[in-house]
């Protein structure tokens, strides 16, 4: 049976199930189920819903030099990455740098568009138009800095892009102003969010109960009963 995207799905099927107690339901109120089922490695999974693509992913290309960073031999570069979700309608720019010293401060500077302003007290030239500042916080356990920003969707910056330079504190510099300025980085032009995907009225997970069926084997780790769609439920 063919559940990735794009593939038939399941055949309609129904079964009955049986309350163990009798259970008064007014055919009026909303009515909440909750389906559980064995898995033998423990977890919930959704099993009703299509969650792929929901999610549009870019990143950007490189330019210019950054400078190395002291004591290293090693260029400082950024690098950023857009998340753009349907769901919630938010967008998210991730944003690293490196390497960065063990006691460094590092920060994003973005702007609307590229620059290359040379200062003989800077290491290296400033490549953006430096418009806001972020900080990325300390150094992580990779050697590098590294931040989100989220924010709404925003339709009025379709197409346009973000140039990023991130600067570190470098002792080393001296006599200049400590700083070790990247390289530059061109994110992708904004996206538009992609669709939002059917997602389905009713939950159904398969939870791990500690037993598998009776004389059968666990449900597999990804169980879908009904793909995109709301599985109908009739009280009678």
């Amino acid at each position: 049976m063919d559940q990735r995207p794009g593939g038939p799905g399941p055949a309609p099927w129904s079964f009955r199930v049986p309350l163990d107690t009798p259970f008064a339901y007014n055919g009026a109120d909303a009515l909440i189920l909750n389906w559980q089922g064995h898995l033998g490695d423990g977890g919930m999974r959704p099993a009703d819903q299509e969650t792929t693509a929901s999610t549009t992913w870019g990143t950007g290309t490189a330019y210019g030099s950054g400078c190395v960073l002291s004591g290293s031999g090693t260029e400082v570069t950024c690098w950023t990455q857009w998340a753009i979700s349907p769901i919630g309608q938010t967008s998210r720019l991730g944003i690293e740098a490196g390497p960065v010293g063990r006691a460094a401060a590092t920060v994003a500077l973005l702007g609307v568009g590229q620059a290359a302003l040379a200062h003989p007290s800077l290491c290296g030239p400033l490549l953006t138009t430096s418009d806001a500042l972020i900080p990325l916080g300390g150094r992580g356990p990779f050697g590098t800095a590294a931040t989100g920003v989220t924010f709404t969707h925003d339709p009025a910056l379709l197409g346009r892009s973000v140039f990023v330079q991130a600067a570190t504190t470098d002792p080393g510099q001296s006599p200049k102003v400590r700083m070790a300025l990247s390289s530059g980085f061109a994110t992708d032009p904004y996206p538009a969010p992609p669709p939002a995907p059917p997602y389905a009225g009713s939950w159904i997970s398969v939870q791990q109960i500690g037993t598998k069926p009776a004389g059968g084997w666990p449900f597999a780790n990804d169980v879908r009963l009904n793909r995109g769609g709301a599985i109908p439920v009739g009280v009678e």
